[in-house]
């Protein structure tokens, strides 16, 4: 059966369709302010995917390229001639329909997957090499106890400080993030809206910008917080990204109750934000596997220290453990072995927790 024409009241809807809706805009930087949020929002409650048609010059930021993909959104191009395109691949496509084909897909930040082919037509469009830089994609998750004393942040606060060499300065529920960086907001704000979880945002200018989100989740246990961050970081840092996100992700694990947590290194724009036309694949840089994972796994930690230089970190008598994947040229090799020794299922599910995404696509709708 033919799925009906989408009928969405939100003034952000420039064209739809048999299930998608498009959103068209023109300025520079495209963000998750409410209107796009809102639009997310209802789409998904309405089954129907939300395209983003930007001029080809656009960029996203991180948060709103990150939820167009978990919502199953799509980013599109049209140029002047008004060619579609497809914003990471490039393919020109005929019309919107032709965007939610399944064979199209958006690409990942995220986590590691194929790289996607690029439209050679579009090579000349990249942004030059002076506006691209090395970056530095981080993911945590920590638990929390349920208590009145618990603080949201202080691992964005840790994260900036250490790959951006500065402190958080701003917050907000949406973009351009205004409001000044508050813990004690922040933790506010997501124990008012329990059992709904929470999501704030945060971003930095500076020698080294950075971007990102901060959300919270109560559980049968307690609070999970995870925290994602783009950084953009000069070129020396990232030749030691395996040795400097190892250290970071291991103190990490010293002071609080991790879950998992991942760092990747990848190459985008200078000021953090989603440029089109650059599918990446990122490479690993460290990870730390959190001690519940590590028990329910039943890992054989001398076989992973010996083999894998694995080290054991936090708590002693339940400890997480810390890997590091070493130089470009080693990375995924001595991610792929660590996979083998510990049984690839395993370790990818403690590293990305499907429910972790499963429920974040259920708040949003």
């Amino acid at each position: 059966m033919a799925r009906p024409v989408v009928s969405l009241p939100h003034p952000l809807i420039d064209a739809s369709g048999p299930g998608w809706a498009a959103t068209h805009t023109r300025v520079p930087v495209v963000g998750l302010n409410s209107g796009r949020s809102a639009l997310l929002t209802d789409a998904t409650r309405a089954n129907v995917r939300v395209l983003v048609v930007t001029p080809p010059t656009s960029r996203l930021t991180y948060p709103l390229f990150h939820l167009l993909r978990l919502l199953g959104g799509v980013w599109l191009t049209r140029d002047d001639e008004g060619r579609l395109r497809h914003a990471v691949s490039g393919q020109e496509l005929p019309d919107y329909a032709a965007a939610v084909d399944p064979r199209a897909a958006l690409g990942s930040l995220d986590e590691p997957q194929e790289s996607v082919e690029v439209d050679p037509e579009v090579l000349p469009l990249r942004l030059p090499p002076e506006r691209l830089s090395a970056w530095v994609q981080v993911t945590v998750a920590v638990h929390h106890p349920a208590r009145e004393e618990t603080l949201l942040g202080a691992t964005a606060e840790a994260l900036v400080d250490a790959l951006a060499g500065t402190s958080p300065t701003a917050w907000g529920t949406g973009e351009p993030v205004t409001a000044s960086w508050d813990r004690t907001g922040i933790t506010g704000l997501a124990r008012a809206r329990v059992p709904l979880d929470t999501r704030v945002y945060l971003s930095g200018a500076g020698d080294r910008p950075y971007s990102g989100f901060v959300r919270a989740a109560r559980t049968d246990i307690g609070v999970t917080e995870e925290t994602r961050l783009v950084v953009a970081v000069p070129d020396a840092v990232a030749a030691e990204g395996a040795d400097v996100t190892g250290r970071l992700l291991s103190r990490l694990a010293e002071r609080q109750q991790v879950l998992m947590a991942t760092a990747w290194a990848s190459r985008g724009a200078a000021d953090a934000t989603i440029a089109p036309y650059w599918p990446s694949l990122p490479q690993p840089l460290a990870a730390v596997v959190g001690a519940r994972a590590v028990r329910s796994m039943e890992l054989d930690l001398g076989r992973l220290e010996t083999d894998h230089g694995a080290t054991r970190v936090g708590n002693r008598r339940v400890p997480s453990l810390a890997l590091t994947f070493g130089p470009e040229d080693v990375r995924w090799n001595r991610f792929a072995a660590a996979l083998r020794a510990a049984g690839p299922a395993k370790l990818l599910g403690a590293l990305h927790p499907p429910s972790l995404v499963a429920q974040e696509v259920e708040d949003a709708s």
